[in-house]
């Protein structure tokens, strides 16, 4: 498709190989600690839901498998920099082929489930005498099964049809191979699983968001009052909730947004088409990606944030206290809560 594709492949290759040591150190280095913010951010996102039961929330359940697929991601992101610490691909095609399905499954999944955050909190806020309709425990449960089994589904077709995951030494890991794609395939693609959700999201919020200024106004305000108890009424914890979601998803727009523009002139222009760094900042954004919630729940929500610390202070406790202390303690802390529920 491309002209002197194969040339450009080359180049990107020698330019991976044949990096500075203070280059590769930098790379190296700022990707380790994406996997490692990733895998324990979001290990711990999913603790805190497990170990609160006040965090065992519907919504809430979005983000446990949002923090699933983040984590899952952060166990394939070794791989990339390995790559990037050899300077070449040093994994047999097996392995080249699980890390194309796997990228592309956890890409997918991360998307339709903060797609599925957006439709909950449009419903809770804007229709909300059909939320306990659609979206008891069961039926979000049952949405994020079918989004995590579309997500499993969608490389298939590309495999199904001869094609294989290709190593791509400007990206340093395996993906489509956007040379070898029919380019309707590939934008169809694009469009039906990051446009396509991209844009369900966006309406979503701004119905939200219009719905809580309409509340918030005199005229809302006159109309509650006439109008039957309960026809329209959230708190402010659903509104805070709905501003930490908004947040997460402007994050993950901004940290993909780089793989959408990238492989959609890609598929036009071949995959080799622009420079190493481009395909650099591709690479950690989509790494970023997987470890910025975390953060953003501990800056934005005070249980996320309490239930951390609680967590983190009882890690330390563990390592530095003796053994025994450690157990006295763990009973002590077990009476405390049979005391509060009684």
């Amino acid at each position: 498709m491309a002209i002197n594709s194969t040339s450009r492949e080359q180049i990107l290759a020698m330019e991976l190989s044949s990096r500075e040591l203070s280059l590769k150190i930098a790379e190296c280095s700022i990707y380790a600690v994406l996997i490692l913010v990733a895998f324990f951010g979001n290990f711990m996102v999913f603790l805190a839901i497990i170990k609160n039961s006040k965090l065992r929330t519907v919504p809430n359940y979005y983000i446990a498998s949002l923090s699933i697929a983040d984590m899952l991601m952060s166990l394939k992101m070794p791989l990339t920099l390995v790559t990037l610490i050899a300077g070449d691909l040093v994994f047999g095609e097996a392995i080249c082929q699980y890390h194309g399905y796997t990228g592309s499954v956890l890409g997918v999944a991360s998307l339709l489930t903060i797609t599925l955050t957006a439709v909950n909190r449009y419903v809770r806020i804007v229709r909300v005498t059909d939320y306990p309709k659609y979206f008891s425990s069961k039926n979000a449960l049952r949405s994020i099964v079918a989004a995590w089994a579309l997500a499993i589904i969608t490389p298939i077709p590309y495999l199904a049809t001869g094609h294989r995951f290709v190593f791509l030494p400007g990206k340093a890991f395996c993906f489509y191979d956007l040379d070898d794609l029919n380019i309707y395939y590939a934008v169809t693609t694009i469009i039906g699983f990051s446009v396509l959700p991209f844009g369900v999201t966006a309406v979503c919020y701004y119905k939200v968001f219009r719905t809580v200024r309409q509340h918030n106004s005199i005229w809302g305000k006159l109309l509650r009052r006439m109008s039957a108890p309960g026809a329209r009424k959230f708190g402010v914890n659903e509104v805070k909730l709905a501003k930490l979601l908004f947040v997460i998803l402007l994050s993950f727009a901004a940290c993909w947004t780089p793989f959408v523009i990238i492989d959609t002139v890609g598929a036009f222009k071949g995959q080799f088409y622009f420079p190493r760094y481009v395909y650099l900042i591709y690479t950690v954004s989509v790494g970023l990606s997987s470890c910025i919630n975390p953060v953003i729940y501990g800056a934005m929500n005070q249980e996320f944030r309490s239930e951390f610390k609680r967590i983190l202070t009882f890690s330390c406790c563990r390592f530095s206290l003796p053994k025994k202390h450690v157990q006295a303690k763990y009973v002590v802390d077990i009476k405390v809560q049979r005391n509060e529920h009684i």
